[in-house]
């Protein structure tokens, strides 16, 4: 390994720093040792000597301009306004080296910040290299991890929402889709960014930012006007879509293998005096990694690091989950689909769902809202369900406005429990399923009900509820419902046959 790397610019971080006697006599040296962590050179390291004790003032001025210009590039900081002093806090912390040419040896080397694209790569680079040069000693023979209870101070919980949803644990949301299970996190990561109120006097969110693990949503046209639409500060929202490997191909996010990388993502929140409280997962079952969703063990042996994880950096993780097609027995621990270790690994479980009501025949019918209810609790008291409907508001974008949904909660609680929802007398989840025409037939007969729409937005709500093209047409034509093109490249509209306009709405397709 060579002692000096050659001119130019490397991704580094420090290995050691010693105080040595300088060669001359004259007082001491800071003995500053790199190495390479990055490009062909990896491994290479370069020293560097700074005076701390010297009677020429110039050069211990220009030793500590230096040092924090260090520390500043470790920190991803700004030089001119940074003012730690402890280099020490900087081993094994990223940052680029400038090597210029003919200068003297502890001026030649300039320190800047790793560019943003490099920054999480060279962070689990200087991991790895503290674990190699800085073993961790092994627990000897393997034995029980055991916890004196007299050792450990008794703490209350922290909450994001109180009595909902607490720092340092791990949380599950399920329901039915179309119930604005999704609609919900954001509603979360909305006020969890700007230290919002939440619904029923119930308190104000922790400020901080909120990192987001979702495959299915694009963040341009669906993310970004949803949280606009629920006032988030979107500087604060992060998301994360894939794995950018080093050969520039990209592949889905695993719990099993990448919470390294989730970590990195805090530590970078951290540096710039902020701190994550909320990480949506949405859904979980996508980043399970390739473990079998219905055993109970595979399943704990991926939620348990990250429920570790949560209590590791106070963070709130609330997981998405889909519902099974059938409710086992119409209680609501088992709607989550999957093994019951999703709901048992969470210390809080909540279901969603929409509310039914009887008309004047005695028909169940929906009644627009949606409700927020309690499946399970493992901390805090028992708390009542909340109830929300799904509105819209006009966003700007690039090209005009688009409308976005956002909820709106209703004033006051609701006394329906989980297992309530889920009997078919009261609830939507315990009545006998539906195959899947049968079931796009409901919702065209909910859709259609006061007029004709056009054909996108049916497509794009019956996406929402789990419902494809194909089978969507299928149950029009099974219905026999209308698809009627106005114009050369007109709209596609679809309507009840025989239906028609009230005299003050004008023609059938205007």
């Amino acid at each position: 390994m060579s002692k000096r790397l050659p001119i130019g610019n490397h991704y580094v971080c420090i290995v050691s720093i010693e105080t040595k006697d300088s060669a001359k006599g004259d007082g001491k040296n800071k003995v500053i040792t790199l190495e390479c962590i990055g490009d062909e050179y990896k491994g290479a390291r370069h020293t560097l000597y700074w005076p701390i004790t010297s009677a020429d003032p110039h050069a211990l001025a220009m030793a500590r301009r230096r040092e924090a210009e260090y520390i500043s590039a470790a920190c991803g900081a700004d030089f001119e306004r940074h003012s730690v002093r402890d280099i020490e806090g900087t081993v094994f912390r990223p940052f680029m080296l400038a090597l210029e040419p003919s200068k003297a040896e502890w001026f030649s080397a300039k320190a800047m910040p790793c560019p943003a694209e490099h920054q999480i790569a060279s962070e689990e680079a200087c991991e790895a290299l503290r674990k190699r040069l800085v073993p961790t000693a092994p627990k000897p023979g393997g034995g029980f991890d055991i916890i004196t209870v007299s050792e450990v101070e008794a703490e209350e919980i922290d909450w994001l929402w109180p009595e909902r949803f607490a720092l340092g644990k791990l949380h599950i949301i399920a329901g039915e889709p179309g119930q604005g299970k999704s609609q919900f996190t954001l509603f979360m990561a909305a006020q969890t960014t700007n230290g919002g109120a939440w619904p029923n006097n119930e308190g104000s969110a922790p400020d901080g930012d909120v990192v987001i693990l979702a495959c299915e949503d694009d963040v341009a046209d669906t993310m970004r006007p949803r949280l606009e639409a629920a006032g988030a500060d979107l500087s604060r929202v992060h998301v994360a879509k894939a794995v950018a490997e080093g050969d520039g191909k990209r592949r889905g996010i695993s719990l099993q293998t990448d919470l390294a990388k989730l970590e990195a993502v805090l530590a970078r929140v951290d540096r710039l005096g902020r701190k994550v409280r909320l990480i949506i997962i949405d859904p979980v079952s996508a980043y399970m990694g390739d473990v079998d969703t219905h055993k109970e063990a595979a399943v704990r042996a991926v939620l348990e690091p990250v429920a570790d994880f949560a209590a590791r950096h106070d963070v709130a993780v609330v997981c998405v989950a889909h519902p099974p097609k059938v409710a086992a027995g119409g209680k609501a621990i088992n709607a989550v689909t999957g093994a019951k270790a999703f709901v048992g690994a969470s210390r809080a479980a909540w279901f969603i769902g929409p509310e039914f009501e009887k008309d004047d025949d005695g028909q169940r019918i929906e009644t627009g809202r949606a409700l927020f209810l309690l499946i399970k609790k493992n901390i805090g008291r028992k708390v009542s369900g909340l109830a929300y409907r799904v509105e819209e508001k006009d966003i700007p974008t690039k090209r005009g406005t688009t409308k976005a949904p956002y909820i709106r909660f209703e004033t006051g609680e609701v006394a329906m429990s989980a297992d309530d929802m889920l009997k078919p007398d009261t609830g939507s989840f315990g009545r006998k399923p539906l195959n899947k025409v049968e079931a796009a037939k409901a919702f065209l007969a909910v859709a259609l009900k006061d007029g004709p729409v056009e054909q996108n937005q049916l497509v794009a709500k019956a996406k929402e509820a789990g419902i494809g093209y194909d089978t969507l047409n299928n149950a029009r034509k099974a219905l026999g419902i209308q698809s009627v093109t106005q114009g050369f490249q007109g709209l596609t509209m679809w309507a009840v046959f025989g239906w028609a306009p009230r005299p003050d709405q004008g023609p059938l397709f205007n």
